[in-house]
């Protein structure tokens, strides 16, 4: 009976380790995700109010 008791602590923590560890993985990637979407909406959203340099941001001489 204790062989069993021990083979089934034994499996326990095993489950309980493959658990963790899919966890930890998923939360990783859930957070690289998050981390790249919002760096990806934000640069952009960044550079759109940057003043442009360069012929394109020329402003016509107005004649007086």
């Amino acid at each position: 009976m204790t062989s069993t008791l021990d083979h089934d602590a034994r499996m326990g923590r095993q489950l309980s380790r493959g658990i963790l560890f899919r966890t930890a993985l998923l939360a990783l990637a859930v957070i690289s995700f998050t981390l790249g979407f919002f760096i990806l909406l934000i640069i952009p959203i960044h550079f759109a109010h940057l003043p442009r340099i360069g012929r394109n941001n020329v402003k016509p001489e107005s004649n007086p």
